[in-house]
């Protein structure tokens, strides 16, 4: 009982607060140019973004936001409560793995 309610408590909280991401915010690099929507970036907002990429890597915000979510996601693993928190610590490095890429591939465009 108390599982099925989480769940649907979960369930409502994501479709009412989290926010649905489109086509028109995702970031497209292309052949043609890299594109937000239909908006073709400029070459100085191209190279501002290339910038950024490489700032935020090597900041030492991200060292510390990147360990305190290995962390995280290391005490929800080890060990775990349950099959969830595993699940839970694994997509937190996942998805830290993906941010991580994504502004490494910005950076090496």
């Amino acid at each position: 009982m108390r599982e099925k309610l989480s769940s649907l408590i979960l369930n409502y909280l994501s479709r009412h607060l989290v926010k649905r991401v489109t086509d028109e915010d995702v970031l497209k690099i292309t052949q043609h140019g890299w594109f937000v929507g239909k908006y073709k970036l400029s070459l100085d907002e191209v190279d501002r973004m290339k910038m950024e990429a490489d700032y935020i890597l090597n900041s030492l915000a991200w060292k510390f936001a990147k360990t305190g979510l290995e962390s995280e996601a290391w005490s929800k693993m080890a060990p775990p409560d349950n099959g969830q928190a595993l699940i839970m610590g694994q997509s937190m490095f996942y998805n830290l793995s993906i941010i991580e890429k994504y502004f490494r591939q910005i950076k090496a465009l």
